[in-house]
């Protein structure tokens, strides 16, 4: 894991622990109705869009954060945020390459 600015780590895991519990959630609901199996094979593709859109926008927010910082002679902000694009841009070739981004807190969701 990378540490990012000191919020976006807490807001990032505190969003990603709440997509895991719902990601569970809605596994356990649809393995015990397996009448729902295609609403869940709807969830599970809008989850990941929904991830894919996310990461892209980390990736274009830090990329421009490198540069302002950068620009401001400010090394170590710029190197942190250089890899914190690095990481979302590699999650988003991973998906468009169709592999599967693995989310933190996801669980087991998109193995079932």
């Amino acid at each position: 894991a990378m540490s990012l600015a000191p919020n976006d780590g807490v807001i990032s895991r505190l969003a990603e622990d709440l997509e895991g519990y719902v990601s569970r959630t809605m596994t356990q609901t649809y393995q015990q109705h397996p009448e729902l199996h295609d609403e869940y094979v709807h969830f599970q593709q809008h989850q990941q869009y929904q991830y894919l859109v996310h990461q892209q926008d980390l990736e274009r927010h830090y990329r421009e954060e490198e540069q302002r910082s950068r620009e401001a002679g400010d090394i170590e902000k710029a190197d942190q945020a250089a890899a914190a694009a690095t990481y979302a841009g590699g999650q988003v070739r991973a998906m468009l390459n169709g592999g599967t981004a693995h989310p933190v807190g996801q669980g087991t969701a998109t193995g079932v």
